[in-house]
C-alpha cells in the first residue's frame, strides 16, 4: 500500500478501483498476527473529516472490505506524513474513527451498520456507537 495513493484518493486524484488495486496484497496474517506493507510518501498531509467520510462511503457502497478499513486505518495511524490535530474538534472526530478502523478487534466490529455510524460521528459529532450499543 502506498500512502501517496491513499493521498491521491483523498484529492480526487485517484479513483477508489485504483486506491482497491493499491492495497490488494498490502497485508498478510501469520500465526494471528497482520502485517501491513506500506510504501511511506514524502509530504505531510491534514486528513479531515470529509476524507474519512470518502472512505466509509466506498465501505458502505461495498469498494472496500472491512479488511481494507482496516489496513488504511493502520496506516493512517502509524503514518509520520498524514496528520491532524485531535485537539480540535474535526481532527479529534478523525482520530476517534481512525482508531476504531485501525482496531476492531478491541473496539467496534467493521460493518454496514457501525460504518454509518463512523460516518455519523464524523459528520455530526458525539459517539452514536455508544448510543447504539
Amino acid at each position: 500500500m502506498k500512502e501517496v495513493a491513499l493521498k491521491e484518493y483523498f484529492e480526487g486524484k485517484l479513483d477508489i478501483d485504483a486506491l482497491v488495486s493499491d492495497l490488494s496484497g498490502s497485508s498478510t496474517t501469520e500465526n494471528d498476527i497482520s502485517h501491513v506493507r506500506i510504501q511511506d510518501m514524502e509530504s505531510e498531509f491534514v486528513v479531515r473529516s470529509e476524507h474519512v467520510v470518502k472512505i466509509c462511503n466506498a465501505a458502505l457502497n461495498n469498494k472496500l472490505s472491512p479488511t481494507d478499513l482496516k489496513n488504511i486505518g493502520f496506516c493512517l495511524v502509524a503514518s509520520d506524513t498524514f496528520e491532524w490535530d485531535a485537539d480540535t474538534v474535526d481532527g479529534s472526530r478523525v482520530a476517534d474513527v481512525l482508531f476504531y478502523f485501525s482496531s476492531p478487534e478491541i473496539n467496534y466490529e467493521l460493518n454496514q451498520h457501525n460504518i454509518e455510524l463512523f460516518k455519523s460521528l464524523l459528520i455530526n459529532g458525539g459517539n452514536p456507537l455508544e448510543q447504539s450499543i
